[in-house]
């Protein structure tokens, strides 16, 4: 399990511990916790959070946000000084999607239960350092399917 957290770049690990010390919750979701489990290159990252698109970009004054979606994109420099964009987004809900594609409305929630209803896995780095856990209950607390199915 640590070879996984291992693969996740210092800017998407900066990400989260810069929102975790601003006070908002923050996990890795989405496509790149099923690449990393598939033992594949993440093609990009995403972040969920608590905080709003205004909260993120106070955190984050270099970031910018132009969708309605509310996906702030943060640049950060990689371990080879080359810039990437991590996707950080607020909690939400969403509507159906009339175009198959996207949403036809979000509504921003602070709950991260109610965000995972709609998506497949996610992996929590954070949880490594509680000292006091056994290396099964850290693993267990690593991932979590949010669909009953996979």
């Amino acid at each position: 399990m640590v070879e996984l957290i291992n693969k996740i770049p210092q800017g998407v690990r900066q990400t989260i511990e810069t929102l975790q010390a601003d006070g908002f919750e923050a996990y890795i979701v989405g496509g790149c916790v099923r690449d990393l489990l598939r033992n594949a290159e993440p093609t990009d990252w995403d972040v969920a959070t608590n905080a709003a698109p205004e909260e993120i970009q106070k955190v984050f004054p270099d970031s910018f946000c132009d969708n309605k979606f509310g996906t702030v994109a943060v640049r950060l420099a990689n371990a080879s000084g080359n810039i990437m964009e991590i996707e950080v987004t607020p909690y939400r809900i969403e509507s159906k999607y009339t175009d198959k594609r996207h949403p036809d409305s979000v509504q921003w929630v602070k709950n991260i239960q109610d965000d995972l209803s709609r998506r497949d896995l996610l992996l929590m780095p954070s949880r490594l350092a509680t000292p006091k856990k056994t290396k099964q209950q850290k693993q267990k607390s690593l991932i979590r399917s949010a669909a009953k199915k996979i």
